[in-house]
């Protein structure tokens, strides 16, 4: 495999994994409850968590999941002929089932949980209603 091609390769994952690490410790520390939260910020937090999963980059997983599939699958790394024509193929797949799969189940999971979180506030509401009555 040509030098140049290997130190972008690994420059790639190496960003990625970096990337991924961070961005998974990061992900939920907005969403932390807190004892003095208010209802808004509450079901502001839940919000976020539903559709944590729908916001993330998904590439970096991606080409981290193609490059190990082509390690092996070859068992050594290939020409950068094969490597470059794998890597695409390889990566394309991956990467539209993964964002299919998360537009077909994500956004179903986001939207039910969104109309939960608008039922328990008119539920509230009505609640909060009857004892101010």
């Amino acid at each position: 495999m040509n030098i140049f091609l290997l130190i972008v390769v690994l420059f790639f994952v190496c960003f990625a994994i970096r990337s991924e690490i961070i961005e998974y410790n990061d992900a939920f520390v907005k969403c932390k409850p807190k004892t003095k939260d208010n209802l808004k910020i509450i079901k502001y937090k839940i919000e976020n968590c539903l559709d944590y999963d729908l916001k993330t980059i998904k590439w970096r997983r991606v080409v981290i999941s193609t490059i190990l599939c082509i390690i092996i699958i070859f068992r050594k790394l290939p020409s950068s002929k094969e490597f470059l024509l794998y890597f695409f193929i390889i990566f394309i797949t991956f990467y539209t089932s993964w964002q299919k799969y998360a537009k077909n189940y994500g956004v179903d999971a986001l939207k039910y949980g969104k109309q939960n979180l608008r039922i328990l506030g008119t539920k509230r509401t009505k609640i909060m209603n009857k004892i101010n009555l």
